[in-house]
């Protein structure tokens, strides 16, 4: 048997950037027991490897990218009020 988990840094992750459903589904029929005896694939070892490398890689690339845009928002704001601030002042 296989047991799936998320780490704190990923479910925090998908919290923050999945939406709440517009009208969630309470799915009486999908339990423990209903589920049980399920076969769920998993991929080998070795691919569970590679795939976690790459989702770390593109999460670096998704941080590095809103660091950029946030520092870009800021130049923006900071660009505003001193054209603002120079209106004024003329």
């Amino acid at each position: 048997m296989v047991t799936l988990g998320l780490g704190a840094t990923c479910a925090d992750r998908c919290v923050s950037v999945c939406p709440p459903a517009p009208h969630p589904q309470t799915l009486t029929h999908f339990n423990t027991e209903s589920v049980a005896g399920l076969a769920i694939p998993v991929p080998p070892f070795e691919e569970q490897h590679r795939i976690i490398a790459k989702v770390d890689q593109l999460i670096a690339l998704c941080d590095a990218l809103e660091a950029k845009l946030n520092q870009a928002w800021q130049q923006s704001e900071t660009l505003m009020e001193a054209s603002v601030r120079q209106l004024l002042v003329a």
